[in-house]
């Protein structure tokens, strides 16, 4: 900018020098400059001609020298340079423009590029640091605070493109996670597990998406109804769960689902077609 500015006022001093001081007419009270010559058929000699200067002052040549200088050119009626002068310092304004404004622009750009690509990789491996602490923190509570987690439940929605197929979604979704493009939402149920007594509850929860599986809002919500039946006595319980500190029956149904995401674009009133995936803590660790 200030470089900018330096050449305005450079250059604008120069057009006033070339254009607007070279000749005072007194009875217009204005600046005089050459606009070209003229064939006088009496003594059939050229005559130069004379027309007022637009470049009154010097702070009135920097609105041209600006225009110029940032390629605008708004067309101003008369208000370019005539003489040779003045067209030299035109065109070193011009040159000086695309020094001063078009080439920091290209290496502004190109750093720009760099230093974004550096910090994208920089994000990446900072997201990885916090997945792997996460994980550890995980792990830690399973181990020492089982109970923790024990109540929590992970509901997914996916959409299914292949409604007919013959392979068991069970299976397929425990081989690999479906594509990211098919995700629906996903919510987090904290379950009423108490160990001495059954419930049942229908509970109403609402999609949302962390930003793993992909990056895109989700909507609606899914309807669930889970009972739990624990095992009192000791003697019906399997003797390898003995030293399970919570052990019965769940039961959980999805009820129904609704202002789902429409994921269907193969036909003009198709909907999605959801599924679901649950995600729970498998078991207690064995003691010591």
């Amino acid at each position: 900018v200030f470089n900018l500015l330096l050449g305005v006022m450079i250059f604008g001093s120069l057009m006033y020098l070339a254009e607007g001081a070279s000749k005072w007419d007194e009875v217009e009270q204005v600046f005089m400059r050459r606009a070209g010559k003229t064939w006088n058929l009496t003594s059939s000699t050229w005559e130069e001609t004379w027309e007022p200067s637009p470049f009154v002052s010097i702070p009135h040549t920097f609105w041209w020298a600006l225009v110029t200088a940032t390629t605008v050119g708004y067309g101003d009626e008369n208000n370019f340079p005539k003489t040779p002068f003045g067209k030299i310092v035109a065109v070193v304004t011009m040159i000086f423009s695309l020094v001063i404004l078009a080439l920091p622009v290209g290496v502004i750009g190109g750093t720009f590029i760099q230093v974004w690509d550096h910090y994208k990789i920089e994000r990446k491996k900072q997201l990885e640091e916090n997945d792997k602490e996460m994980t550890c923190v995980t792990s830690a509570v399973q181990r020492l605070e089982p109970w923790r987690l024990c109540p929590l439940l992970m509901l997914e929605v996916w959409h299914d493109t292949h409604p007919n197929s013959s392979i068991p979604r069970q299976q397929e979704a425990i081989r690999r996670r479906p594509p990211t493009s098919h995700f629906l939402g996903q919510a987090i149920l904290r379950l009423d597990l108490p160990g001495n007594g059954q419930t049942s509850r229908e509970v109403r929860l609402t999609l949302h998406n962390d930003g793993e599986p992909v990056k895109r809002c989700v909507a609606g919500s899914v309807t669930v109804r889970y009972s739990w039946k624990p095992h009192q006595d000791d003697q019906t319980r399997p003797r390898s769960t003995q030293h399970f500190d919570l052990m019965g029956q769940l039961n959980l149904t999805v009820v129904q689902a609704d202002g789902l995401v429409n994921l269907n674009f193969a036909h003009r009133w198709g909907a999605s077609n959801p599924y679901c995936t649950l995600l729970c803590y498998p078991e207690s660790p064995k003691v010591g």
